[in-house]
């Protein structure tokens, strides 16, 4: 670390220092004692790395934070319009960043499409088959995003 620290001008913050493992467990060496001990995971920019399965834990911390946000808004009196923007420009937002880190889950698709749909037509049926809603409103849909397809687009594109 002092030859980095020397080499790039910059250090190593030891309070704000974390440590994981990466690669085989068991394959490891002994650290300085100026380094923490080793966490199962750590935290950074807001997404959990670890051992386990991360990317399903980052996207149902995600998932219960946007419950909590249509639990609030699904109550307002808003116009399917409305409820579309809403959607569009404040739930979306809250799983885009994990998107671009951790693959969505298969197992965690059906509770996506509920969230969205949950806003869409609160506790009712669905009044229009889905596909109408994805439509764009020049077609007589509603303009709604496919959450899932926008969600995993990224993926696909690289």
């Amino acid at each position: 670390m002092e030859q980095y620290a020397e080499a790039s001008g910059s250090k190593v913050n030891q309070d704000k220092c974390e440590v994981l493992w990466m690669g085989r467990e068991g394959e490891s060496f002994s650290l300085p004692d100026t380094f923490p001990v080793p966490q199962p995971s750590i935290k950074i920019l807001g997404i959990n790395f670890g051992h386990a399965d991360y990317g399903k834990l980052n996207w149902e911390a995600k998932l219960s934070d946007a419950e909590v946000k249509v639990r609030c808004w699904k109550g307002w009196r808003l116009s399917l319009r409305e409820r579309v923007d809403l959607i569009k420009t404040f739930l979306i937002p809250v799983f885009l960043y994990v998107s671009y880190i951790c693959l969505l889950p298969e197992s965690l698709c059906t509770r996506i499409y509920s969230c969205f749909f949950q806003m869409l037509w609160g506790n009712r049926l669905n009044l229009v088959k889905r596909n109408v809603t994805y439509s764009s409103r020049r077609e007589g849909g509603l303009g709604m995003v496919n959450p899932v397809v926008f969600f995993l687009s990224d993926v696909l594109e690289t």
